[in-house]
């Protein structure tokens, strides 16, 4: 849980130094008008993190909360936080995601249903499913290093090192 914890905060971190550039752009609702506002002090992002626990569970934020820090959202002086929200087009724009097009699942390599039996593919299978459980496998191309460099940065503190060889075998189940 604490490895999961960590990661977690490093990713809200790194969001929050992402959104303290202004890009992408937070836009909030004026409930009367309907008109879509940006908001302006993004640099207050990363004025400080979430008190308890990492990441954001819900759309609205103000620099005075303690479980959902951010910009301020109130507008009208009604005293009612607006919910943050982003163009898909800037968000993805940002990311990079825009750059990346697609892939299908034949253009993947499917992760075994049950794990091998030998240690290290098993250990390869776990961190693989942990990854890419819900998308089927990683694509099909990268390398054989550059998957196993993927499962080694991704694995669990103790898992020993994998080698491209065992990963190989791991996703072609020999």
């Amino acid at each position: 849980m604490v490895a999961l914890e960590e990661s977690r905060s490093k990713a809200e971190k790194a969001f929050r130094d992402v959104l303290a550039t202004g890009r992408p752009q937070s836009l909030i609702r004026n409930p009367v008008s309907g008109e879509i506002l940006q908001i302006l002090n993004y640099q207050d992002w990363n004025n400080k993190q979430n008190f308890n626990v990492a990441g954001f569970s819900d759309d609205f934020v103000d620099p005075h909360e303690l479980m959902q820090p951010g910009p301020n959202t109130i507008i009208n002086h009604d005293g009612f936080m607006r919910p943050v929200f982003f163009n898909l087009d800037d968000f993805q724009s940002c990311l990079g995601l825009d750059r990346v097009g697609v892939i299908e699942a034949g253009e993947r390599w499917s992760i075994p249903e049950k794990a091998p039996l030998r240690r290290m593919q098993a250990a390869a299978w776990r961190t693989a499913k942990r990854i890419w459980g819900a998308d089927g496998g990683p694509p099909r191309s990268l390398s054989w290093q550059e998957i196993t460099n993927k499962l080694n940065a991704d694995r669990i503190r103790g898992d020993t090192l994998l080698s491209a060889s065992t990963v190989e075998r791991m996703f072609k189940g020999k």
